[in-house]
């Protein structure tokens, strides 16, 4: 039987699976060895190799090796110990003679009982180290990564014959590749099917056995898996009836399943170019492998991705400590100061003035590792090496420039660099202390002095930060020289090579048309992708949680990367991600203590509070008005239950993430005659949403007739002095990216401003005069329009369904004054219907409500009566207008006087006014105290 791991053959990765047919992978028939594939049941065949399990898994053999392991330990113990009291009796022997004749060949050759035992000690120690080296030649390695892409070459379809016939081909046993613990934990999971009358050993088993390991507990910690539930779900999964499907046993066999999770751990240390296999690629390859696995860990909330990510989490912080090892023991042969290792190199006093250097930060442990950058690094290399070119690398504030060029200085230190830059030192020159106190003439003096200075060194590399400071520092005079050019002719001659850094806006304003952009290649360093993002977060914790004595999860990791790349647009990844997680160590330390754990709710607080957005779960409370948002609207706004249903759909969506988060929240065009409630819907949702009223960015389009007017809506591009502007609203959904946009009276617009919503509303962003990209994917849009207002009316009078007339408007009035495309942008458009008498009545009573509150909080309590309120809705109802009027009306018959009354005295607190119909007001004054 053949398995092909992948389907994609050309994977470097692909090995074949061959299980015996006889013996169904068991190895044995009937109890006895199966001689069709000699016993191994099951191999696994890549890269001319075969791979087999070969260590026995019984009782028996796992007593053995616990009895052939304590016992080589007390055999090294007693030769350690031997050795080491022989040499102290020899101590004493030497002190007793007061170290006479130590150093002459007769004191070695003396026969007598204290020289026997030292030689004797010699003797001991000498096989102790025989033994431990011998030891050490037992413990195997997983075979070496290749480098080359070579592509696997497949048996046919009747291997074991294949494999007897030939020759040249290796035999590996993969069992010697694990370590003691793996080991450990697959004796442990055969001693688990042993314990539960399983007949086979499958890779639930490893899994449980895997609980006990320090190593397995920090992932499942990090995921914040609880070990006790996750053990209780595997050990009901083991008691399920499908694992005694076969007569027990007290011997069970390694199942097929079982040898595959073995093979697929060595193949994934193989890739990770492990030196051996470890119980974290063992949790690994049964996440990836086995269905039951997938299942518990999905059901706690830990998918692949996530364990994936956890699992380079550790990998990392090992990574770093071998790293770092090996970085010093390179970092020896390394020259401490300005000298090359071949004593060729001169001193450079005005360099080092106004310099820095990094390869001795470096060799001494002050630069940060770069990691997740492989690439960048790689194509650096590349430009150096093929066009031996200086190189300007050109990216976003924060999204880890400076961390490259760190990188590289370490890479320097441990020679890990081609050739053309080994045995260089990597110095960082600071454009502001070259400036500073100097006058353009004298600062070009001084870099000319340093650039001569480099050339007869001969062995360093130059890095400026923020290139585009030194173009167009001049002397002065027309005859004078750009710094920059001074540099720049240096360069193209080849006499060193420079590193720099410049902000993408900058390069384009500066370096691109200028000599510098000439002469240095351009990298483009982008925002690491999110996994990326993720480990650089994973490498930096380490440090953060011994400052903060708080511990993160990976969840807070994870949150810090997608919020703020979601949410935060005025800085980048994964500077941005890195701000987060530091603000945060520190908020959990003071408000939970010492060994509290960072959890993602942490850091949604956190970027809720900075960008004013809901992010934390939703709470039971807010849950219950979320549910009942149509009563919350309700309380302000008097029919139109289309509009309110459909918007509060919107904002339940938007709260449960159920929608495109690429989009904005919703996009509304409300439709209707004036004075029926649209804009007192907007601000109703604002309020009940966003919080407030102040939420909420107004926008009148009457203003925005002109085509020019849209520089004043998302500001103006750059102009001769090479700088745009912002727009309004542009800035304000920037400094408030969580709130609502009304568009009144969109149709007055000209039809570019129209075609500049049709972006926004379809890709949720925008980018003003300032080249900035502004995220307005947690907006509400709303736009309302007195379109199609006269068809409306018409045919409520004439008793038309709202359906029938929304349907009309939609296929007919619509288009009249806007385009399809543009209509079919928007989530909903919502027909308000005319208000009739009766709606009037219950806005008058949500006007005059306003009122009471206000006196109430004077101590006046006012009472007006229904029929004052119906008087009052009449005078302020006009069918052409709707309900504006009624604000006025009720402004002028009860607030003046009101007014009135107040200034003149007559009423006191405590007192009762009775307003009446007509404006007849009644004034009931209260008792005296």
């Amino acid at each position: 039987m053949l398995e092909k791991q992948n389907k994609n053959f050309k994977n470097p990765f692909t090995f074949q699976t061959i299980v015996c047919e006889k013996c169904h992978g068991t190895g044995k028939i009937d109890g006895k060895k199966c001689q069709y594939c000699k016993g191994e049941g099951i191999v696994f065949w890549f890269d001319k190799t075969l791979f087999y399990w070969g260590r026995k898994i019984s009782a028996l053999s796992i007593l053995e090796n616990r009895i052939e392991q304590i016992a080589r330990k007390i055999i090294n113990i007693i030769l350690f110990v031997f050795g080491l009291l022989g040499f102290l009796f020899f101590a004493y022997y030497v002190y007793c003679k007061n170290f006479i004749g130590l150093l002459g060949l007769d004191f070695w050759m003396e026969q007598t009982k204290g020289m026997l035992i030292f030689w004797l000690s010699v003797i001991t120690d000498m096989y102790l180290l025989y033994r431990l080296d011998k030891e050490s030649t037992l413990i195997g390695k997983v075979k070496k990564r290749k480098f080359d892409k070579s592509v696997n070459v497949f048996l046919s379809s009747d291997p074991w014959k294949e494999i007897d016939k030939m020759q040249n081909f290796k035999k590996i046993n993969i069992a010697k590749a694990f370590t003691a613990n793996s080991l450990k934990a697959i004796e442990e999971a055969w001693k688990l099917a042993v314990k539960f009358k399983h007949p086979q050993t499958r890779p639930v088993h490893i899994l449980a056995s895997l609980l006990f390991f320090s190593k397995i507990d920090l992932i499942f910690a990090r995921l914040g898996i609880n070990i006790e539930i996750l053990a209780k779900k595997i050990s009901r999964l083991l008691s399920r009836q499908e694992f005694l499907e076969f007569e027990r046993g007290n011997n069970p066999i390694l199942s097929v399943d079982f040898k595959k999770i073995l093979f697929n751990a060595y193949m994934e240390a193989y890739k990770e170019r492990e030196d051996q296999v470890s119980v974290v690629d063992l949790l690994l390859v049964i996440a990836k492998k086995n269905n039951s696995a997938q299942e518990i860990l999905f059901d706690l909330k830990a998918d692949m991705n996530k364990i994936k990510n956890v699992v380079e989490w550790i990998r990392i912080n090992g990574i770093l400590i071998k790293r770092q090892r090996h970085f010093r023991k390179a970092a020896i042969f390394k020259p401490k100061g300005t000298m090359d290792r071949a004593m060729t190199a001169v001193e450079t006093p005005a360099l080092d003035h106004f310099s820095q250097d990094l390869t001795l930060l470096a060799k001494f442990g002050y630069l940060e590792p770069c990691i997740g950058r492989g690439k960048e690094i790689e194509e650096i290399f590349r430009s150096i090496e093929a066009s031996r070119q200086s190189v300007v690398l050109s990216g976003n504030p924060g999204v880890g420039k400076t961390t490259i060029i760190n990188g590289i200085a370490r890479l320097m230190v441990a020679e890990e660099v081609p050739e053309i830059i080994k045995d260089k030192r990597l110095i960082s020159l600071s454009v502001a202390r070259l400036v500073s106190g100097a006058t353009p003439a004298e600062a070009q003096g001084r870099l000319m002095r340093i650039i001569d200075e480099i050339r007869r060194s001969g062995n360093i590399v130059l890095f400026i930060r923020d290139i585009q400071d030194i173009i167009g520092i001049t002397s002065g005079s027309k005859e004078s020289l750009d710094l920059s050019e001074v540099l720049v002719s240096e360069i193209s001659k080849g006499t060193f090579f420079c590193f720099a850094t410049v902000a993408s806006i900058d390069y384009t304003r500066y370096v691109e048309n200028s000599a510098v952009g000439d002469v240095m290649q351009k990298i483009e360093i982008l925002e690491p992708e999110l996994n990326e993002a993720i480990q650089i977060l994973e490498a930096k914790t380490a440090m953060i949680e011994y400052q903060n004595k708080v511990y993160f999860s990976y969840d807070a990791i994870e949150q810090a990367v997608k919020l703020s790349g979601r949410y935060i647009h005025d800085r980048f990844l994964p500077e941005k991600a890195i701000k987060i997680i530091e603000r945060t160590a520190v908020y959990v330390f003071k408000n939970k203590g010492a060994k509290a754990v960072v959890l993602g709710e942490d850091i949604a607080k956190l970027i809720s509070e900075k960008v004013n957005i809901p992010l934390t779960s939703v709470t039971e409370k807010e849950s219950e008005k979320l549910l009942r948002l149509e009563q919350e609207i309700h309380k302000r706004i008097v029919g139109q239950s289309e509009a309110v249903k459909m918007v509060s759909s919107a904002l339940r969506r938007a709260r449960a993430e159920l929608r495109d988060l690429k989009r904005p929240i919703a996009n509304f065009l409300f439709l209707g005659p004036t004075g029926v409630g649209k804009t007192e819907l907007s601000k109703t949702v604002a309020e009940v949403y966003f919080g407030s009223e102040k939420n909420m960015v107004r926008v009148d389009m009457s203003e925005y007739q002109e085509s020019a007017s849209i520089n004043r809506l998302i500001g103006s591009p750059p102009g001769q002095g090479g700088i745009g502007t912002a727009g309004y609203l542009t800035e304000a959904v920037r400094k408030r990216p969580f709130t609502l946009i009304l568009l009144d009276e969109i149709e007055k617009a000209h039809l570019d401003i129209l075609n500049v919503f049709l972006q926004l509303m379809d890709d949720g962003r925008l980018t003003d005069g300032l080249g900035r990209t502004i995220d307005f994917t947690n907006v509400i849009l709303i736009a309302t329009s007195n379109a199609g207002t006269k068809f409306i009316q018409e045919k409520i009078k004439e008793n038309w369904p709202i359906e029938d007339i929304k349907n009309q408007i939609l296929e007919n009035e619509i288009k009249k004054f806007f385009r399809p495309e543009f209509i079919n942008r928007f989530d909903g458009v919502i027909v308000f219907k005319p208000l009739k008498m009766d709606d009037v009545i219950a806005i008058a009573h949500l006007l005059v409500k306003k009122v009471i509150d206000i006196l109430k909080v004077k101590g006046i309590n006012l009472q007006i009566t229904e029929e004052a309120i119906i008087d009052l809705a009449k005078q302020g109802f006009d069918p052409e207008y709707g309900a504006r009027p009624l604000r006025r009306v009720i402004q002028e018959k009860v607030n003046d006087y009101l007014a009135d009354y107040l200034l003149k005295g007559k009423i006191k607190r405590r007192d009762i006014i009775i307003l009446d119909k007509g404006g007849k007001i009644k004034i009931i004054k209260a008792k005296k105290l």
